[in-house]
């Protein structure tokens, strides 16, 4: 059952009434059920939150966003004299952990534990971490393309959970998801069907990459890249056939099921709900 207004207040995600004029919106649950416990989940938020305690405790001897997020450096050379277009590998993995403080850590991890959590059911724990970042180094790629290389760190895990977002829209664009909304003098929640909200959000971030990218220290480029490559891993997987509410294939839909006969499921979303300077 989800919590009340009261306990979402007392907790700090939402303000208290007078507190904030600016209007919020948010996901805060889906309304399918959960299978599976997901452990890659559990430990990638884990390890993003430790991280972010780490980087707020050491920050003032040591810049971890700087020295651990991904630089493209387009147009500089190497050592060796090599052109690095898609900077350090080895940054385009521990820029995803990276946050640039708690509201970012917070938000990033919202949108991954509402999505992320059924992904993670649907395609099982190894091949969801695969998925995961996989869809992170194309995000760091899209952004290295897209920015002209500069060299300014992209940290977040918003590349990455933009990949499980695109996932999500294909796999179940009918199901529904829980939004939060607070205006000042009251909040409250309502559902939205996943492929509104989803395709929403993706136009919105294509919209500011073209005109608003170059201005802005939020990656666009690194959001949208993620969303296709989520969109098109689960295009080259998957048979299609949208015959059903969830908006799975039917052959799909029933390896699926087949693969979770007999098991209680452990929960749908954040909150189980009844079916109807740097780039950041």
């Amino acid at each position: 059952m989800p919590p009340s207004i009261s306990t979402l207040i007392a907790f700090g995600v939402i303000p208290a009434r007078g507190e904030r004029n600016e209007p919020l919106l948010f996901p805060i649950g889906i309304n399918l059920l959960i299978y599976t416990r997901p452990y890659v989940c559990w430990v990638i938020m884990a390890l993003c939150t430790l991280i972010e305690v780490v980087r707020f405790v050491i920050e003032p001897t040591y810049d971890l966003n700087l020295q651990w997020g991904y630089i493209p450096g387009w147009g500089d050379l190497d050592r060796d004299g090599t052109l690095d277009f898609f900077g350090s590998l080895f940054t385009i993995f521990t820029g995803m952990f990276l946050h640039g403080g708690l509201e970012h850590l917070i938000g990033n991890m919202l949108f991954f534990f509402v999505v992320g959590l059924k992904l993670e059911d649907f395609l099982g724990h190894g091949k969801f971490l695969l998925f995961y970042l996989g869809c992170g180094v194309a995000a760091n790629a899209a952004h290295a393309i897209i920015s002209g290389g500069q060299p300014i760190p992209s940290i977040g895990a918003s590349g990455a959970i933009a990949g499980c977002l695109g996932g999500f829209f294909m796999i179940y664009p009918y199901s529904k998801i829980r939004m939060l909304w607070w205006l000042g003098f009251g909040a409250g929640t309502f559902f939205i069907p996943a492929y509104l909200f989803l395709g929403f959000w993706f136009l919105k971030e294509f919209i500011f990459m073209n005109f608003f990218d170059e201005f802005s220290n939020v990656a666009f480029g690194a959001h949208v890249g993620g969303f296709f490559a989520g969109m098109l891993w689960m295009w080259a997987f998957y048979d299609w056939n949208y015959g059903n509410d969830a908006g799975v294939s039917a052959q799909t839909t029933r390896k699926h099921s087949k693969s979770k006969k007999g098991k209680k499921p452990t929960g749908g979303g954040i909150w189980e709900a009844p079916s109807p300077d740097a780039k950041i």
